[in-house]
């Protein structure tokens, strides 16, 4: 039964109520009323008569015709005359045996002059009055004219009826109103309870509606020892597409991604949308192998091309998996280690990620690196150590990278390695990469004051590469330590590269037009391919010290190393080798046609100022190993 016909229902019921009320008062007043109309009449008619029957008796000198023709007097038939002494005695009467049963009821009351009485069934009103001049009493009987029902009909029943007509009319009319009104209260309360749990663009499931199922999943399957997977996917380049074609594209193509991972859901499993790109699955009642298989097939369905307002766009994602109860058993854990997986999945483009403990950027104790970090960076607590680059053919030390140390004041030297991941988890990425840059310009201009001028080199990250401001930013810094672009190499990792290339080419060719050189480091270990080294305006591709460690003990590796130098001289980009720390090794390189070296063999990362010193000893050493020669 809805809403409108229980509050009709209702009204009706209540207006019957009230009007079943009050017409029970009407009618108890009706019949009051009837009552008192009839006894009045009968008082005023008593005396009348008492005084006739007087002057009868007063004139005639005689009773008895008198009483004998007063025998039976009714005007209308309904009124009758019973003449009696001041004993009670009859001495004229009707001949009706039921009147005369109704006058000797009357002695009960000698004292009262008017009255009422029932008697089988009927209604008798009776009045009193005093023969003047005699011991008798006129008694006037009469059944009551009309019953109360009809006085009541007659005179409040019509004006009752059309009230009630009006009442359930207005009955009626109110329960609709308020019905209307308590629907639309129902109804802003749903759009309110709706948007508080959806997300307001696709309608799936927002983080709320997702924690609250969650918990019932993971009741459910506490249960039944059953395991379920939480999944998040992140698009990757989503903010290319509102920056080039405007957040009304990227929305339409966020409502193609949840209409696509809907529909290739079974009905027990959860889409949800967390945030601005990424979206979270509930596959329940599935193991690790099923929720691998069903993240492959929806990753494939995501990535099919999505035609929006005339554009074609190939969109990709990442996806990070945790399973219950083997990743976590509560709502947080699990949540907390699907975006872990699904960070290591951006970071390494494998596509899809199971977390493993080897993912976690965060403990305790890193969390409380991240505040320490951020000092270390606004107090000037890091510092730069410069690692020389070394040319075989000139046996000169040509350049050196710039190399990010922390020494943390109560855990000692952190490996970058470690806070750098953190910078970039937690955003602290740009604020550091503007330390790194600032602090390497300014020790180069102090190089080129003291010192020959020498290349340097300085690592930027992915991260950096989306920065809109990092040109502008390095453009600021040539200015103000007057530093020619030229003497400055900027490294970058394979996967840094390749991570939306199209951007990526723009902002290096921008970059090389103002005279950077752009080196790719770490060669061989990511996702470059020969299409990228020939369309990328790199200058220098640095060989991974993985290959070049093991080059004189694995083959394998001596040949991906000579490959790759061919490679270089073939493209005419300068190659260095990373990790050199043995005689060997220098030679094998030798041999095989590389021109730069940098390790452990020719010198450590150290300070500025030792690193100054080390050099100008290094070229005296050297020149004297030439004057020797000579």
């Amino acid at each position: 039964m809805n809403l409108r016909l229980k509050l009709l229902l209702i009204f009706i019921t209540a207006s019957l109520a009230a009007f079943t009320f009050f017409g029970f008062i009407a009618y108890d007043t009706a019949q009051s009323a009837n009552l008192k109309n009839e006894l009045d009449l009968l008082a005023s008619v008593a005396p009348s008569i008492a005084d006739a029957i007087g002057d009868d008796l007063e004139k005639k000198q005689k009773w008895n015709p008198v009483l004998e023709g007063a025998d039976g007097i009714s005007t209308d038939h309904r009124l009758y005359l019973f003449v009696a002494d001041q004993h009670g005695a009859v001495i004229s009467a009707p001949d009706l045996p039921e009147l005369r049963q109704v006058f000797e009821q009357l002695h009960t009351t000698p004292d009262t002059r008017t009255g009422s009485l029932s008697h089988n069934a009927s209604l008798y009103l009776w009045a009193r009055a005093e023969v003047p001049k005699t011991n008798y009493q006129a008694v006037l009987i009469s059944p009551s004219r009309g019953s109360a029902a009809y006085t009541f009909f007659r005179e409040m029943g019509v004006s009752l009826i059309v009230t009630a007509m009006i009442v359930l009319w207005f009955a009626s009319w109110g329960a609709m109103y308020v019905a209307n009104l308590f629907e639309k209260v129902d109804e802003q309360k749903n759009i309110l309870r709706h948007r508080a749990l959806h997300d307001e663009l696709t309608s799936l499931p927002n983080r709320a509606l997702l924690n609250d199922r969650l918990q019932q999943i993971i009741t459910s399957a506490e249960r039944e020892s059953a395991s379920f997977a939480l999944c998040f996917i992140d698009l990757n380049r989503f903010k290319e597409v509102n920056d080039t074609l405007g957040h009304h594209c990227g929305d339409e193509l966020l409502l193609e991604v949840s209409r696509r991972l809907q529909n290739n859901l079974r009905k027990s499993d959860t889409v949800a949308r967390i945030g601005g790109d990424e979206f979270a699955l509930v596959l329940c009642r599935v193991d690790l192998a099923e929720a691998k298989v069903i993240a492959e097939k929806l990753m494939q369905c995501v990535e099919l091309p999505v035609e929006i307002h005339g554009h074609k766009l190939h969109v990709t994602g990442s996806l990070g998996i945790a399973l219950f109860p083997d990743h976590g058993a509560d709502v947080e854990t699990l949540l907390q280690k699907a975006d872990v997986a699904m960070y290591a999945a951006k970071r390494s483009g494998t596509q899809i990620e199971t977390y493993r403990h080897e993912f976690e950027v965060f403990s305790r104790d890193k969390l409380a690196l991240t505040n320490d970090l951020h000092d270390a960076i606004h107090n000037n607590q890091l510092e730069l150590y410069y690692q020389p680059k070394y040319h075989l053919a000139t046996k000169t030390v040509v350049g050196a990278e710039a190399l990010l140390r922390w020494k943390h004041p109560s855990v000692g030297y952190i490996p970058p390695a470690t806070f750098v991941q953190i910078a970039e988890h937690t955003g602290l990425i740009r604020s550091l990469t503007k330390w790194v840059l600032q602090q390497a310009f300014c020790d180069y201009a102090h190089i080129a004051k003291h010192a020959q001028p020498l290349n340097m080199a300085i690592n930027l990250s992915a991260h950096n590469l989306q920065d809109p401001d990092l040109e502008a930013e390095l453009a600021a810094l040539l200015e103000q330590w007057k530093v020619c672009a030229q003497h400055i190499t900027l490294e970058l990792t394979e996967s840094a590269v390749v991570f939306n290339p199209a951007q990526t080419k723009q902002l290096l060719t921008r970059l090389t037009t103002r005279g950077f050189r752009i080196s790719v480091d770490d060669f061989g270990t990511g996702y470059s391919t020969l299409t990228n080294l020939r369309r990328l305006p790199i200058s220098e591709i640095k060989i991974d010290r993985s290959f070049v460690d093991n080059m004189v003990r694995d083959p394998g590796d001596a040949s991906i190393v000579r490959a790759t130098i061919g490679l270089g001289k073939a493209l005419g980009l300068d190659v260095v080798a990373e990790g050199v720390e043995t005689q060997e090794v220098l030679d094998a390189l030798q041999a095989a046609g590389c021109e730069t070296i940098q390790g452990y063999f020719i010198g450590k990362p150290m300070p500025l100022a030792t690193f100054l010193v080390w050099r100008d000893t290094f070229n005296n050493k050297i020149s004297e190993q030439h004057s020797q020669r000579a």
